[in-house]
């Protein structure tokens, strides 16, 4: 509708939209596998799935934020928001 270069810009922010809810769902999540995880060690449970779970939600918020920064750069260059003017 507006051409390639909006439609260039649609997905940079996309992928900075998308390394958002990432790191949100990182951030939340992790604290809640460790809760289960103690409960699940309280009741006298395994819970060390739950604890390899938090260690790859804690990679992967680690992951979104390490990758932000380009992201964000690539989304935000005047030539990429150049049609908008």
């Amino acid at each position: 509708m507006l051409g390639k270069p909006a439609d260039r810009l649609v997905k940079r922010v996309k992928g900075v939209r998308e390394l958002l809810g990432d790191h949100q769902d990182a951030v939340v999540g992790g604290p809640v596998l460790r809760e289960i995880g103690m409960v699940a060690h309280i009741e006298g449970e395994n819970g060390f799935t739950y604890g390899v779970m938090h260690a790859a939600e804690r990679a992967r918020a680690s992951e979104a934020r390490r990758a932000y920064p380009r992201a964000l750069r690539k989304a935000s260059t005047a030539k990429a928001r150049r049609w908008t003017r």
